[in-house]
């Protein structure tokens, strides 16, 4: 993906009135992948003329307005979303455009997309846009094949942009001091040292930075226009003049919507002492709006973990690769749960601010709070010795935490959570397992663990199971002490890798009743006191 930024484009028809930023947009593809993010660009006047936006009627993959309608009327200062629509779409180039339509005359914007069989890099927002109240931007770093794994090498060459961090999300960061007056452009680019190819690499992600006081104005009227924090905690705000949508992109806010009213929370867990500045944008109509937050911060204290255990069976002990684990201990992330989050279609490994890394491998997060941080075990730990755990709260990480690494250390998920009691097994019809709808002698029942190790192929950290590998170990299963045919043991479709599926037939011998239930792998049976029920 390639931009020209050399200068603002220069408008023959009012130059000194209106600004549009980027020049031109262009979005790549991989074909069927599923995967694409949004752009935008922003149109600033000090004027606030009206103007319409219009695309060919013939190109409906072009998308900038909610429904996908071919005009949208709008007032400037505006920040505008674009997106695109390949489902239609064959493999190969395609070209539209925008055209801004003014009173004094019509402006441009050229479209491309490119739609290739070939891996693409892609962030999340896929155009920056800072101003002096939102000089931050998270930006998350992918793949559209999400079992490809790579590194990430940003870099600017803008001199109002810093970069932190070399892997995702990686923080970028302007300097309204070093930034000129008006609308500025710039770029950062992303780099990945993947072994594959990859269709648009490296990768200019644009960068335009809003002066002069140029927030995005829109169709909603927003009650208070700024937040301010100074601890944890949460605001409503009222929001009239139409259906919207709110996201943010710092990790200390989150964002819910009920009946109209929106609600910002923030948690400063983590956070070093100081002010921080960030934005809830909201969207409606193919409009984004940019709502200020701030955030005043006294010293944070240090994350800490006390011990990891077995998701399923809560077993201290050794560590096995893909294994789901949590972690317990103090200040590991905000006070309320925050629950995993797909990139690219694997489990993000940032959640809430918070990293956790296994020997250097960040882990992907199943959810995290204060006290507890749930995790897949990398599978990058398979063959070595022991796991040195890590914590990282926005940069501030816990002392290390060494915990032995197993081949296996399997453990029955159960209904209730409390690691015994009836297991969390479905029956044939798929029902779920219980004293009240038990299985037939005979019956296949699907038995859901973690704990299993390697697998064939090698696992995919964060992987989301479609065609499952199975355990490198040797499976075998009991019921009521019998052995119990085993007819699959692989990784549970559509589940996070590292949760295994067992479908296990009751033997016809057995009991009524609610029976114990043990799955041993690789020689290390699942926890004593896993019930599974039998008419």
């Amino acid at each position: 993906m390639r931009y020209l930024w050399a200068m603002l484009l220069a408008l023959p028809l009012a130059a000194a009135d209106i600004a549009v930023a980027p020049q031109s947009l262009s979005f790549t593809y991989q074909y069927n992948s599923g995967i694409l993010v949004s752009q935008a660009i922003v149109v600033a006047s000090p004027q606030a003329p009206s103007f319409t936006v219009t695309r060919p009627v013939a190109d409906g993959w072009l998308v900038f307005a909610s429904p996908n309608a071919a005009t949208l009327s709008v007032t400037a200062p505006i920040l505008l979303q674009v997106t695109v629509d390949p489902s239609r779409l064959a493999v190969g180039t395609y070209s539209s455009a925008l055209q801004l339509h003014f009173a004094q005359g019509t402006i441009t914007v050229p479209v491309t997309l490119q739609i290739t069989l070939a891996v693409v890099v892609a962030t999340d927002p896929a155009v920056l846009f800072f101003d002096a109240a939102d000089p931050f931007q998270n930006v998350a770093v992918g793949l559209s094949n999400p079992t490809e794994r790579f590194l990430v090498t940003p870099s600017t060459t803008t001199p109002w942009l810093t970069v932190t961090g070399a892997a995702s999300p990686i923080l970028v960061t302007a300097s309204s001091g070093k930034a000129p007056p008006g609308i500025t452009l710039g770029s950062i680019q992303v780099r990945t040292s993947s072994v594959i190819a990859v269709a648009n690499n490296p990768l200019t992600v644009p960068a335009v930075f809003l002066g002069n006081s140029l927030s995005s104005v829109g169709p909603l009227t927003v009650a208070p226009s700024a937040l301010s924090f100074s601890g944890a905690g949460s605001q409503q705000v009222t929001v009239t003049g139409g259906t919207f949508t709110a996201t943010s992109d710092s990790c200390w806010i989150t964002t819910s919507v009920a009946n109209g009213t929106l609600t910002i929370s923030a948690d400063p867990a983590g956070l070093a002492a100081g002010t921080y500045q960030g934005s809830v944008t909201l969207a409606s109509g193919g409009v984004l709006q940019m709502l200020p937050v701030s955030m005043s911060v006294q010293a944070a204290a240090q994350p800490s973990v006390a011990k990891i255990v077995n998701a399923a069976n809560y077993r201290q002990g050794g560590v096995a690769p893909g294994e789901i684990v949590v972690l317990g201990g103090s200040n590991m992330g905000p006070a309320s749960i925050t629950t995993l989050r797909l990139i690219n279609g694997s489990v993000a490994t940032t959640l809430g601010c918070t990293q956790v890394f296994f020997n250097g491998t960040a882990a992907p997060i199943v959810y995290v709070s204060a006290g507890q941080v749930a995790v897949a075990v990398p599978y990058e730990v398979d063959g070595a010795a022991t796991g040195n755990v890590v914590v990282s709260v926005n940069g501030q990480q816990s002392k290390t935490l060494t915990v032995p690494v197993v081949a296996a250390a399997p453990g029955i998920f159960t209904a209730d959570a409390s690691g015994s009691g009836p297991g969390a097994i479905l029956n044939g019809d798929l029902t779920v397992n219980s004293p009240s709808h038990p299985a037939a002698k005979g019956e296949v029942v699907a038995i859901y663990m973690t704990g299993e190790g390697q697998t064939t192929p090698n696992g995919v950290d964060g992987k989301v199971t479609v065609t499952p590998p199975v355990p490198r170990q040797s499976v075998t299963a009991t019921v009521d002490g019998q052995t119990a045919e085993i007819r699959f043991a692989g990784e549970a479709p559509g589940i996070l890798s590292g949760v295994m599926q067992v479908n296990v037939a009751i033997p016809a011998a057995a009991r009524s009743g609610d029976l114990s239930v043990v799955v041993t792998v690789g020689g290390v049976p699942s926890q004593n006191g896993v019930t599974v029920s039998v008419r």
